[in-house]
């Protein structure tokens, strides 16, 4: 459940406070391979993690982007909604 709660909290974000968090994900990750290359890390899955974060995060920002049009075109005119026919 701690899973499907992390999920639904990064759809409730705004963009800015997405991208604020793949900038933060990003330099983790970057760190995480600097210590790894110099000095072993105790728990080397830290940097699978720090990737599988950032790319969580890059796939609600893209989903964010590609929907949020679709969604206001949708909410159109009558019209214009899926599965309406037009009278000729």
């Amino acid at each position: 459940m701690a899973k499907k709660a992390a999920k639904e909290s990064l759809h409730e974000l705004s963009v800015s406070e997405l991208e604020a968090r793949l900038r933060e994900s990003q330099e983790k990750s970057f760190r995480l391979i600097f210590q790894h290359a110099s000095n072993p890390l105790k728990n080397p899955m830290e940097i699978r993690t720090a990737r599988r974060a950032i790319a969580k995060i890059k796939t609600v920002l893209h989903q964010k982007e590609t929907l949020a049009p679709a969604l206001a075109s949708a909410q159109g005119p009558a019209s214009k909604r899926k599965g309406s026919r037009e009278v000729a």
